[in-house]
């Protein structure tokens, strides 16, 4: 993971060992009011639930990693998927 800037705003490129790569903004988060280290942070949400807690799901965040966190704030998603192989 290396942080750095596009179009003026915060990232953060990921880079896989076969050089395919994933960029992701530093979104930030939000609850019911307000929006979180918008700049700063990322947080992103996965499509895997956590499965000791129906309201909760895996995340990663910048800081920390892979988390399980409650469902209901407000994470960036950003859809991935598998290359198909033949």
């Amino acid at each position: 993971m290396k942080q750095a800037k596009l179009r003026k705003q915060v990232c953060y490129l990921f880079t896989a060992a076969n050089g395919n790569s994933l960029f992701l903004p530093a979104a930030g988060y939000r609850d019911e009011y307000y929006l979180y280290h918008a700049g700063s942070s990322g947080f992103y949400r996965s499509s895997s639930l956590y499965t000791h807690d129906p309201y909760e799901a895996w995340r990663y965040d910048y800081d920390y990693g892979m988390s399980d966190y409650d469902r209901c704030c407000g994470y960036s998603v950003r859809p991935v998927r598998s290359a198909r192989q033949n």
